[in-house]
């Protein structure tokens, strides 16, 4: 949410929403998408930019692009390995960087 609110806050866009996506089970294993909470509808979405922090494979994107096509998604991060690159990636992390757990100051 606060990449988002960042990004927002920059281009002066008010309206922000969230979609809440785990990937990860407590044990820090990938596993399938769950969807916590609702998600809007493909057409409400128009104009709409998806954001994300980090992308480690990229099933949370690639499940967000099969869902809403048109929507232009942003990555704060990607790790070397990620398949689904997003539109707007801001860095790309070394396979170093990659194998620490990144901490962000939000969490």
């Amino acid at each position: 949410l606060v990449p988002a609110g960042i990004v927002s806050q920059q281009m002066e866009i008010k309206n922000v929403r969230t979609i809440c996506l785990q990937s990860y089970s407590t044990d820090n294993v990938s596993g399938e998408i769950e969807v916590i909470g609702t998600m809007p509808k493909p057409e409400d979405v128009e104009g709409y930019l998806i954001v994300d922090d980090i992308v480690d494979s990229g099933k949370t994107l690639q499940f967000l692009r099969q869902h809403y096509p048109t929507c232009p998604q942003l990555l704060v991060y990607a790790k070397p390995k990620t398949k689904h690159l997003a539109d707007y990636v801001g860095a790309h992390l070394t396979e170093e960087e990659a194998n620490r757990w990144l901490v962000f100051p939000w969490y």
